[in-house]
């Protein structure tokens, strides 16, 4: 999955399989496609999910705010997994 991908990802384009999630890239564009992460990036998505959306949050998910949020924490994760990786 392309870095620049990351800006139109929406939480409702995540779907959570077992302890991997399959994510839904370019959502409605003809380029659209579908890719799954590994059990530790699941964990991190995991853990950045539950540290910024809060169960009030949950009738909001798809909002412009949620969406921005949730490019943020894919924009640190994938700094976190380059780091992890030492490239």
């Amino acid at each position: 999955m392309r870095i620049g991908a990351l800006q139109t990802l929406k939480v409702g384009e995540l779907e959570k399989i077992d302890d991997i999630y399959k994510i839904k890239v370019y959502s409605g564009d003809k380029e659209e496609y579908f890719t799954f992460c590994t059990p530790e990036c699941a964990k991190e998505i995991d853990s950045y999910l539950e540290f910024r959306i809060k169960p009030e949050d949950c009738s909001i998910c798809r909002t412009l705010d949620d969406s921005l949020r949730l490019v943020e924490g894919c924009i640190w994760l994938y700094q976190k997994c380059i780091r992890f990786l030492g490239k």
